[in-house]
C-alpha cells in the first residue's frame, strides 16, 4: 500500500481510505489492455514488416503499459484519507503534480452526496461533498456507496 505518512501531522493515524470506484476506470483500463494485447494478436503480421513492424509492436506495447501505470497511479493517489483528526483529500493532477486539501473532523458542518447518472445510481457510486463551518468544501468524486460514507463521516464528527 502507498505510504501517506508524509501528509500526516504528529500523532495522527489513518482510520480509513476512500478511493474512486473501479468502474470509473473501465474505459481507460480497457484501452490499456487492448494496447497491450493488440501487438501480440498482430505479432506475425508486424514481424513480417521487419524493422518497421518491430517498432510498431514495441510502441503499442509501451503505450499500453504507460496507460496502465497512469491508471493505477490515478486510482492510488486520488484518495480521501480519513484520519483520527482530519479528512485529507489528495488529488493527482498530473504524473508529478498533486493537490492536497484537508478539513478537521471537528469543523465538519455538512456531508452530502449525489449520483450523477442512472448508471452511477445502479452501481451505487457518486460524489461526496464535505463542507466545514467556514464554508470551505472538499468534493470527492465517484466513490463507492456514498450514502454509507456520508453516515460514517457524520458519525466521526460526533
Amino acid at each position: 500500500m502507498t505510504n501517506f505518512n508524509k501528509f500526516l501531522e504528529k500523532d495522527e493515524e489513518i482510520v480509513d481510505q476512500l478511493h474512486r470506484h473501479p468502474l470509473v476506470f473501465f474505459k481507460a483500463g480497457l484501452i490499456a489492455i487492448i494496447l497491450i494485447a493488440l501487438p501480440f494478436f498482430l505479432m506475425f503480421l508486424l514481424f513480417s514488416w521487419q524493422p518497421l513492424g518491430l517498432i510498431i509492436f514495441f510502441i503499442l506495447l509501451i503505450l499500453g503499459f504507460l496507460a496502465l501505470v497512469k491508471l493505477i497511479r490515478l486510482w492510488q493517489f486520488n484518495v480521501l484519507l480519513i484520519t483520527d483528526q482530519r479528512l485529507i483529500l489528495i488529488k493527482q493532477l498530473s504524473f508529478w503534480q498533486r493537490q492536497v486539501r484537508s478539513i478537521r473532523l471537528k469543523n465538519i458542518d455538512k456531508v452530502s452526496f449525489k449520483f450523477k447518472s442512472k448508471l452511477a445510481k445502479m452501481f451505487n457510486y457518486g460524489s461526496l461533498r464535505i463542507t466545514d463551518l467556514s464554508g470551505k468544501s472538499l468534493l470527492v468524486r465517484q466513490v463507492n456507496k456514498p450514502a454509507a460514507w456520508q453516515k460514517f463521516l457524520l458519525s466521526l464528527k460526533r
